[in-house]
């Protein structure tokens, strides 16, 4: 069975959690692993200037750390997974789904 990762090993982006947040809405919590406690922290000084400028934008920037993922984002991330992986990840999920796997 495949393991769980925090960065894709072919673009080194981060790998977080995607859940479903209401009809037609997919968050990705991507600073959900302990790993990337540095990244968010980094992430949050990107916006420093701002919260500086408007001191009420501080309270928000913690809930705005999942992003959003509309249908458009979700299906051109979808087009750029390779034909190799998809065919990977379509197998490991037979064999789940098989009435012989006891799951």
């Amino acid at each position: 069975m495949a393991r769980k990762v925090v960065y894709c090993p072919y673009c080194s982006a981060t790998n977080g959690a995607v859940k479903k947040a209401g009809v037609l809405k997919i968050i990705h919590d991507k600073f959900r692993a302990k790993k990337t406690a540095d990244e968010m922290e980094k992430w949050k000084r990107t916006f420093a200037p701002a919260v500086e400028a408007q001191k009420e934008l501080g309270m928000y920037l913690n809930k705005a750390i999942h992003e959003d993922l509309n249908p458009l984002k979700t299906l051109d991330l979808f087009k750029r997974i390779s034909d190799e992986v998809a065919f990977i990840h379509s197998f490991i999920l037979a064999e789940l789904m098989s009435p012989l796997s006891g799951l």
